[in-house]
């Protein structure tokens, strides 16, 4: 249901916000299974999202920076201009 709702979001942090959502909830659905290799998958997610997540949000703010908005059409033109935004 997150995921769907990020594809109609135009905000880069509520995107991010709603995938972090998304992630946070297959940590859940993994831990309610109460298997082991559910248990390491869900610190696996965990680890990850708490290395990716504050990362995001910080190219979304230093993008913020360069074009004073959080739209992802006005953005576009700056992934253009700076193509390593894309490769992170």
């Amino acid at each position: 249901m997150c995921c769907c709702a990020c594809l109609t979001q135009c905000d880069m942090k509520s995107i991010i916000a709603y995938s972090s959502v998304g992630h946070m909830s297959m940590v859940v659905g993994s831990l309610l299974r109460c298997y082991p290799l559910g248990k390491l998958g869900a610190e696996c997610i965990m680890f990850a999202h708490g290395i990716c997540s504050p990362c995001l949000f910080a190219l979304a703010a230093s993008s913020y920076d360069g074009t004073n908005s959080r739209n992802i059409t006005i953005n576009k033109r700056a992934l253009q201009l700076f193509p390593m935004f894309c490769f992170f």
